[in-house]
């Protein structure tokens, strides 16, 4: 087959030299990012070691700092959640500083309203990382990678029940010899 008009002239249109690729960086969401932290992480440092796996963000529990979109919860784009969570967090930090003290007639610390957005927001975009990982491993799987007449995540979806259903067979003495 070949693709439809105008893919064809796009493509040969474009130079080499304007195709970029970046790498898709994601991690588990972490349970917290305020967490009692060294003293000198006590000033409002990132925890972070040089080289190796980078671990959860730490913030120190009395920092005025906080994190929000891919800094918090980076995601791979293979579920389109990164920019829609980042918006969401915008308007929920936006709400937890309206309840802060320095409104004036708040009752709740700075620290207090930055931790119960962190806590919010990382309950919200756990789930949406969740689904992003869970969707790049499906999407990027040699049964997805197969050419068929269907979408990728189809395919894959397919070959896995197809896989399932086999085993199911064979354990119950219904498999081809």
């Amino acid at each position: 087959g070949s693709w439809h008009e105008p893919i064809p002239q796009l493509l040969q249109d474009t130079a080499a030299a304007d195709i970029t690729g970046y790498p898709a960086y994601d991690r588990p969401c972490p349970a917290a990012l305020r967490q009692p932290t060294s003293a000198g992480e006590a000033l409002g440092g990132l925890g972070g070691e040089a080289g190796g796996e980078v671990p959860p963000p730490t913030l120190a529990t009395e920092t005025r700092v906080t994190l929000l979109g891919d800094a918090a919860h980076p995601m791979s784009p293979f579920k389109g959640q990164g920019a829609n969570q980042a918006l969401l967090d915008g308007i929920a930090l936006a709400r937890a500083l309206r309840s802060h003290e320095l409104r004036g007639d708040a009752h709740v610390s700075l620290g207090a309203a930055l931790s119960m957005f962190e806590a919010d927001m990382l309950e919200r975009a756990r789930r949406k990382v969740r689904a992003s990982r869970d969707a790049a491993e499906l999407l990027h799987s040699p049964e997805a990678m197969a050419k068929s007449n269907s979408t990728r995540a189809r395919s894959a979806r397919d070959k896995r029940q197809l896989e399932s259903t086999t085993a199911a067979e064979e354990g119950r003495g219904g498999g081809i010899a």
